[in-house]
């Protein structure tokens, strides 16, 4: 005479851990898709400062001096002064000698990645 139908209260807990485990994993896994993307965005302002610098040198044109590199000079407006940024980009030594132009992470200086303009290296931490 026991027509009850449903779930026992350990049927119902263990199925809510399951869900938390699967959301918990679900959201790491989101979290370092959104960091790898932030970081083909950096990618492409440095190959993309990269290339100016290389079409800079192949016009056979002087970087130095009072003929500065510049984010125009790189064919490129400032992306410092995007709307929405996550990352800092800014030459490694100065604009007069810059040996390479590099991106930190906002917040989070020890990300980061960073364009070699004479030898067109990119390295990058290991979460990019």
């Amino acid at each position: 005479m026991n027509d009850r139908r449903g779930f026992t209260l350990i049927e119902i807990i263990v199925t809510v851990i399951l869900i938390g485990i699967l959301a918990s994993v679900a959201m790491t896994q989101y979290t370092a898709f959104v960091e790898k993307s932030r970081g083909m965005e950096a990618r492409e302002v440095l190959l993309k400062s990269y290339g100016g610098y290389q079409r800079l040198m192949i016009d056979g044109e002087t970087v130095g001096g009072s003929n500065p590199l510049s984010w125009t000079r790189l064919g490129m407006s400032d992306p410092n002064s995007a709307a929405q940024r996550y990352f800092n980009y800014a030459p490694v030594n100065n604009w007069n000698t810059p040996t390479a132009i590099r991106a930190e992470r906002i917040g989070n200086t020890s990300r980061w990645l960073q364009m070699n303009l004479t030898t067109s290296v990119l390295t990058n931490s290991p979460e990019y």
